[in-house]
């Protein structure tokens, strides 16, 4: 009988949409964009990130929550 393996917790880790809105927010912090500045198109945040557009809308989510 083979023994039983145990499964183990994974480390905890960040997603890429909530890295993206910590920069974005940074960004508005800094004055890169200002209250109420409509941000680039998403495509364009994608492209510019390297990243999807789910990880931009995403992203995107957090700020709006955040308000």
């Amino acid at each position: 009988m083979a023994s039983k393996l145990e499964i183990q917790p994974l480390p905890r880790r960040h997603s890429l949409g909530a890295d993206i809105a910590k920069q974005l927010q940074h960004m508005i912090y800094e004055g890169a964009f200002k209250a109420g500045e409509t941000l680039p198109a998403q495509r364009d945040l994608a492209r510019q990130f390297g990243a999807s557009l789910a990880s931009v809308r995403e992203a995107i989510g957090v700020l709006t929550a955040a308000g």
